[in-house]
């Protein structure tokens, strides 16, 4: 169950995009995988819940619930009020400063669900066919609970990387180009292939209607 989520997060927490090399630790912490991905599970299902359509977006209930996930962990997080109930989630993990930081990108607001085309509440993030269904499963809350993730393993597990991790999370979608777009910019020596084994998606086939593939369980899709 989630096996592709397990893929990836070992990508990203082990094996790359930092390498061996890049880690200021001897060996790969032992992580039990079946509860990082239940708890994949539960937390993806709960943002699921917290209705963030564009518009209005309404993202604060959001940035709060990743913070609060953040803060029990020991991260500081920094709550950038926007207005209008907009708000942008920033927090980082102190590397060893050898190499350039890391930022972990993705938006918390999704576009408005159809109800009448849903075999189910798009709101409600139910487990179905062995997957997660629920608007954002795809685009883009999936990710942002596997980015949210990385940075809990690392706290737990002691990991110190070579780069300082930041996770940015703004309100809408087009800052997440804007953003990167300007990292790049003010950090030319930051920039990173993207790891090849970082994103599989063995094991994801296409749903039905306009749904697309989400490689959130093995042989099964999300529909976002």
């Amino acid at each position: 169950y989630f096996e592709p989520f397990r893929s990836e997060i070992v990508a990203i927490t082990v094996q790359g995009p930092w390498r061996s090399k890049d880690w200021s630790m001897p060996e790969a912490p032992e992580i039990n995988w079946d509860d990082v991905q239940a708890e994949i599970v539960s937390v993806l299902r709960e943002y699921i819940r917290i209705d963030t359509t564009n518009p209005p977006g309404n993202e604060e209930p959001a940035a709060r619930f990743l913070g609060e996930i953040l803060e029990r962990e020991g991260y500081d997080c920094e709550y950038i009020d926007a207005g209008a109930g907009r708000m942008q989630l920033r927090t980082r993990l102190q590397g060893s400063g050898d190499k350039q930081p890391l930022m972990l990108l993705n938006h918390m607001d999704v576009v408005p669900a159809q109800r009448e085309f849903w075999d189910v509440d798009p709101f409600e993030g139910v487990i179905k066919d062995n997957c997660v269904w629920g608007r954002g499963a795809l685009d883009m809350k999936g990710m942002g609970v596997m980015e949210l993730m990385v940075m809990l393993l690392f706290k737990r597990h002691g990991i110190q990387p070579a780069r300082d991790p930041a996770v940015r999370v703004p309100p809408l979608h087009r800052a997440v180009q804007s953003s990167a777009q300007a990292y790049r910019r003010d950090h030319p020596q930051g920039r990173h292939r993207r790891p090849p084994a970082a994103w599989p998606r063995r094991g994801a086939r296409t749903a039905r209607g306009a749904s697309c593939p989400c490689p959130v369980a093995s042989g099964s899709v999300g529909r976002s």
